[in-house]
């Protein structure tokens, strides 16, 4: 019980049965480790990728897209798009992931823009924790 809670089932590991090419006993393990981890992303994203391996892309891509599910609504744009560009690579055409990924670049760019437009004061200083003038005195309570 403990090897199997510490992500060992006694046996090989994951990485030593990827490294063998024992795709479909690494995505058995993979599978009893996220039963474990419940929804832990870097045993999901490997899970994908060995499926990928095993040339079981179809079976990647559910998990794949509630990664990248997950990702955006923690706010995690970034890795959400790198998640869903992996969709493109192994399951191209899919309308449903383009439009998950139009979507989040729009939103990353509407933020951008909306970092960009802070206004600025006085040589450069500026946002909103601006307050005044740049030769403005400091008055201490001496």
């Amino acid at each position: 019980m403990a090897a199997k809670w510490f992500g060992s089932s006694g046996q090989d590991s994951v990485g030593v049965l990827i490294a063998r090419r024992k795709y479909s006993r690494a995505i058995e393990l993979l599978r009893e480790q996220l039963t474990f981890g419940a929804r832990d992303p870097r045993l999901r994203n490997q899970l994908a990728d060995v499926l990928v391996m095993a040339d079981r892309a179809s079976e990647a891509v559910p998990i794949l897209i509630g990664l990248a599910d997950d990702f955006a609504r923690e706010g995690s744009g970034a890795r959400a798009i790198a998640v869903l560009k992996k969709i493109q690579r192994h399951a191209p055409g899919r309308s449903d992931v383009e439009r998950r990924l139009a979507k989040l670049i729009q939103q990353k760019d509407r933020g951008a823009a909306g970092r960009r437009a802070v206004p600025t004061g006085p040589g450069g200083f500026g946002g909103p924790f601006y307050s005044g003038s740049v030769n403005q005195e400091i008055v201490t309570n001496d």
